[in-house]
């Protein structure tokens, strides 16, 4: 299940990244401000770049999930939570892909 599930969210993640190339500019925003202040760090990025990062951050913590889980599935201790842990790494990858879609939706509508 664990697996199956980081692979089809990394899957979507990729469409999502190929879809969106087609409609952002070369450049989109990651940073904004609420003028509270000096901030830190780029404002701008390569869309080509952000897009390729977001599936391999979901992709790498799938198989990173599925490593630690494969190696603890048999001990006593993580067989009472596997299904917390299993929903929680669905959970956390859920988040990623949402960010990815709301930094989408940011730059094509802001």
């Amino acid at each position: 299940m664990l697996a199956a599930g980081g692979f089809g969210l990394s899957l979507l993640s990729a469409v999502t990244s190929i879809i969106a190339h087609g409609v952002l500019p070369d450049r989109i925003r990651i940073h904004w401000t609420l003028g509270m202040g000096p901030y830190y760090g780029p404002e701008f990025a390569p869309a080509w770049l952000v897009l390729l990062l977001f599936p391999v951050l979901i992709a790498g913590t799938a198989v990173l999930a599925s490593v630690i889980d494969a190696r603890v599935r048999n001990t006593d201790a993580f067989t009472e939570i596997r299904p917390f842990y299993i929903v929680a790494v669905l959970g956390t990858l859920t988040v990623l892909l949402g960010c990815q879609g709301g930094l989408i939706l940011a730059n094509l509508y802001a």
